[in-house]
């Protein structure tokens, strides 16, 4: 609710985004501000249970992603450019408990 309708662009997003990592803007660290703001603990990614949030490393390591513990309990599933998919929890490097 608090970043709703608090940005006109993407550049707005971003510096939204910068605010909150300490000048640099990060899925990893709005990631740690909401799951910290709304008492999500972490926990190590093989204990995850289904609609688990997870931190998704994707591109080589330099990009990161949201995604949740399908309901399978066997991938991640994540926003692609093109949809919705099932990404392999090898590339899960963190976890919240929702």
């Amino acid at each position: 609710a608090p970043f709703r309708h608090a940005y006109p662009s993407r550049r707005e997003v971003l510096i939204q985004i910068s605010k909150i990592g300490g000048g640099k803007p990060s899925i990893q660290s709005l990631a740690q501000h909401i799951t910290s703001q709304h008492g999500m603990p972490e926990i190590p990614v093989p204990r995850a249970a289904r609609g688990d949030l997870l931190l998704i490393r994707r591109a080589q390591g330099r990009d990161f992603s949201l995604g949740i513990l399908s309901l399978s309990g066997q991938a991640a599933t994540i926003a692609f450019r093109i949809g919705i998919g099932n990404i392999d929890l090898k590339h899960a490097c963190r976890a919240w408990r929702v």
